[in-house]
């Protein structure tokens, strides 16, 4: 009888061997699996702060003169019809972008009285931008063509008003908005 009961004892004790053992592994298994996890939400969290980070690099600035009227004004647009061409020239003052749409308000009534909504294209279109124009080094001063249909044209002056006359917005691919107005104001302290 005294032997049966030293086996009973050898077994019971591998089996709770084997069970603390399923224990340990099973808390070894889950302290990988969350720091795995955790290591993953880091480096998502990480990548959109350095999103974040650049988008609020960029750093757009109109240089005077920002608009100027093409040379011919009027060009033959895609499809037919005249187009009106204008030379935004602007500073990138940090890191590159690329200009994902532009739009153009316009207090005159020969200019833009609803937003126009500027895309990229390969040509002159009415309401479009030179796509090869989108992308804008670092540091670099930068020459943005685009095209309005040939009934609409950005006013420089309206009964002696002089500034602020059109308000042109810069959307870029990273989500960031520009915004100056045309003409621009002369430099100095706001007026009242």
């Amino acid at each position: 009888m005294r032997k049966l009961w030293f086996r009973r004892r050898g077994v019971s004790t591998m089996i709770g061997g084997i069970i603390v053992l399923m224990l340990l592994l099973t808390a070894l298994a889950a302290m990988i699996l969350v720091s795995q996890q955790y290591d993953a939400y880091q480096t998502t969290a990480n990548a959109m702060q350095q999103r974040d980070n650049e988008r609020f690099a960029e750093n757009l600035k109109a240089v005077s003169p920002a608009i100027s009227e093409g040379n011919p004004f009027s060009v033959t647009c895609a499809g037919g019809g005249n187009c009106n061409t204008y030379t935004m020239t602007i500073a990138n003052l940090n890191i590159g972008l690329q200009i994902a749409r532009i739009y153009i308000n316009s207090l005159a009534t020969v200019g833009c009285t609803n937003l126009c909504v500027l895309d990229p294209g390969p040509a002159a279109a009415p309401n479009a931008f030179l796509a090869s124009d989108r992308y804008v080094n670092p540091g670099e001063l930068h020459n943005v063509t685009f095209w309005l249909p040939g009934n609409i044209i950005l006013p420089r002056e309206e009964g002696g008003r002089k500034y602020g006359l059109n308000t042109i917005w810069i959307a870029t691919m990273r989500g960031r908005v520009f915004s100056f107005q045309w003409p621009l104001p002369p430099p100095g302290p706001a007026g009242g």
